[in-house]
């Protein structure tokens, strides 16, 4: 819900909603604390036009892995602690969820941000095994991080997170959970617009994922006809 506002009155700082319970089909929840389909609320950090829940994912990806799934929130428009837009993503231990619980995002349990303002980390966001680790990572995506060029974008692959290594405040690119940084070819391309998992295509995959990653404005033929990029689970 990217345009969630805050209990305090700032506007469009975003949050999530967990539901849990039987969702059946052609029914209508309304949305609310309250509502007894809505076990909790992850309400965005005190900060004007954040978004958070612009994306979201549920999956066990704390170590050691006891099968009870986070809840990761992409807010691309979050501030970071120096700069406007940089965006950020939060992990919730869902060992924290009980009934009616309510977290504000600003004690999440990791919170990953941006390396500079305007890179919109956490636009994207999915969750694969990529790495073959055997636990899924969580991939980033921040198409308007000007690493090669002006919105060139970048992609992170986060494996093996582990609180008691580090938790808390990060820049993405310096946290040690960092794996794999894909950053785009060219000014423009915004590589990391859309990330996506999924069964490996290679016959040496194994139980591993395949990563595919989108860069809407690649224009080596020409009009920003766009690409999207397939690295195979055993070459990521």
């Amino acid at each position: 819900a990217p345009h969630l506002n805050h209990a305090t009155g700032t506007v469009n700082v975003g949050g999530a909603y967990l539901l849990t319970g039987t969702i059946a089909p052609n029914i209508t929840v309304d949305v609310e604390p309250a509502a007894p389909e809505v076990t909790a609320l992850l309400m965005g950090e005190d900060i004007a036009q954040g978004s958070a829940g612009i994306t979201v994912a549920l999956a066990d990806v704390l170590l050691p892995t006891d099968g009870v799934p986070e809840l990761i929130v992409g807010a691309h428009l979050a501030n970071s602690t120096s700069a406007n837009d940089a965006g950020r993503v939060y992990v919730v231990d869902g060992n924290r969820i009980v009934p009616g619980v309510e977290i504000d995002l600003a004690d999440a349990d990791l919170i990953f941000e941006g390396v500079e303002g305007g890179a919109e980390t956490g636009y994207a966001l999915a969750v694969g095994d990529v790495i073959c680790g055997g636990a899924p990572e969580i991939i980033v995506g921040a198409p308007r991080q000007s690493g090669v060029g002006s919105d060139s974008g970048a992609v992170y692959v986060l494996s093996e997170l582990d609180l008691s290594v580090d938790s808390g405040l990060a820049q993405i690119d310096e946290s040690p959970f960092l794996m794999l940084m894909i950053e785009g070819e060219e000014n423009t391309d915004r590589l990391g617009t859309d990330v996506s998992v999924g069964p490996s295509t290679s016959l040496a995959g194994g139980g591993c994922e395949d990563l595919l990653l989108g860069a809407p404005r690649w224009d080596e033929a020409g009009g920003s006809a766009g690409a999207a990029y397939l690295f195979r689970s055993n070459e990521a």
